[in-house]
């Protein structure tokens, strides 16, 4: 998953934001802590969710439970370099090619 972050700020936490996106804000705010964030991208893991929501269908409202990822290290979108860890997006000159 590739839009999630956390930022925390020591001297205020109430700036401090934690955002996982397709996750829904209640679950995010009573349950995930920036350390989840440090756990996952240290060990490359992933952690599940499981949260209840309504959904429409027909014009037929019903409470449904969603069991999703939410945190997760892969990403998608960044090539990750060997040397220092730093990032570079698919396609860009310096990413060595094989072959």
């Amino acid at each position: 998953m590739a839009k999630m972050y956390s930022l925390l700020v020591p001297d205020n936490p109430k700036e401090s934001k934690i955002r996982a996106k397709g996750i829904k804000k209640s679950y995010v705010k009573k349950k995930v802590r920036h350390d989840q964030f440090l756990v996952v991208l240290k060990t490359l893991t992933s952690t599940p969710s499981t949260f209840r929501t309504f959904q429409s269908k027909n014009h037929v409202l019903r409470t449904v439970e969603i069991n999703k990822t939410c945190l997760n290290a892969f990403d998608n979108k960044r090539y990750i370099l060997e040397d220092d860890g730093g990032t570079l997006a698919y396609g860009h000159f310096m990413i060595p090619h094989s072959g």
